[in-house]
């Protein structure tokens, strides 16, 4: 991107571990992470966290879309259903897990 003389101020990447290496490609190119470009991976790597610089991340809440896939089949497996929606919550989360500076949603399935 930076090659290609893109203008932009921010990378999402689809996993933490692709974020992780991010920085470094980028500091090849002379551009600073946090400073110039901000940087959020997917899925809460917990080693993201303990990089320099610190990376931002979505956190899918794992636990709570498995807690509803398993009540959807418990469901249907009764025959109660086959139309019912489930949801699952998912937050961004900062390096530091700091309350004041996260941000929580609901998305439903």
């Amino acid at each position: 991107m930076v090659h290609d003389g893109l203008d932009f101020d921010g990378v999402f990447c689809a996993t933490g571990t692709v974020a992780m290496g991010v920085p470094r490609g980028l500091a090849d190119s002379g551009v600073r992470v946090p400073g110039e470009v901000k940087l959020i991976g997917l899925d809460n790597v917990e080693t993201s966290a303990y990089r320099a610089p610190s990376l931002s991340t979505i956190d899918p809440d794992d636990d709570a879309r498995a807690q509803s896939a398993v009540g959807l089949l418990a469901r249907r497996s009764r025959r109660r259903s086959r139309t019912r929606k489930g949801s699952s919550a998912a937050s961004l989360r900062w390096p530091g897990n700091r309350a004041a500076d996260e941000a929580r949603w609901t998305a439903a399935e």
